[in-house]
């Protein structure tokens, strides 16, 4: 149960931080890009379902009982913003340091 839930978690970590430098990308706008992380969160999380299947536990020798249908829902959805926000905050760090496309520095 332990893996799939870090499999999940590192996937949603990683899709979070991938959409919101796309979308900081083409926006060049901070606020737009957290709506389409935002949105894009959103829309993940009403299409993807939290049960498990029994039988991925069975095959994968899950011994222990399977977490509350909102625990995965809620962990992928928080690695997702997660990222967003570890991206921004790279962004802003490059932007203050003088590179990227809104440094501020004597171009």
């Amino acid at each position: 149960m332990l893996r799939i839930w870090i499999i999940e978690t590192v996937i949603s970590l990683l899709l979070g931080a991938v959409v919101y430098r796309l979308s900081y990308s083409v926006l060049r706008n901070y606020c737009g890009a957290w709506v389409v992380v935002l949105l894009t969160a959103i829309l993940l999380g009403a299409g993807i379902s939290g049960a498990l299947d029994p039988a991925l536990l069975h095959d994968l020798r899950a011994n222990e009982a399977p977490p509350p249908t909102w625990f995965l829902p809620l962990t992928r959805a928080l690695a997702y913003l997660l990222g967003g926000w570890i991206v921004e905050r790279i962004l802003r760090k490059r932007e203050r340091l003088g590179f990227g496309p809104n440094a501020k520095g004597e171009n």
